[in-house]
């Protein structure tokens, strides 16, 4: 689902994770995730980072997802606000 203000990289399917929290948040950046539900003592894995579209363009927050060596299962650009 696209959202008005951040990019996202889904990194896991949502549906694996006993819940979504966000995990960390820095320099425009958020993660987004928590334990799995095959695990669920196992701590917390990524399911999606966010860019805030205001500070990344898409080509920059791919470029840092691979600089971090992350693999994104799907990567959506936001839409911007809504008329």
């Amino acid at each position: 689902m696209p959202y008005e203000n951040w990019h996202s990289a889904r990194i896991r399917q949502p549906g694996r994770f006993v819940r979504i929290r966000v995990l960390w948040s820095k320099q425009g950046i958020m993660a987004r995730g928590g334990p799995l539900k095959l695990n669920p003592r196992g701590g917390s894995k990524i399911q999606a980072i966010w860019f805030k579209a205001t500070k990344w363009t898409v080509a920059e927050a791919k470029k840092w997802l691979r600089e971090h060596k992350y693999k994104w299962l799907r990567f959506e650009k936001a839409i911007g606000k809504k008329k």
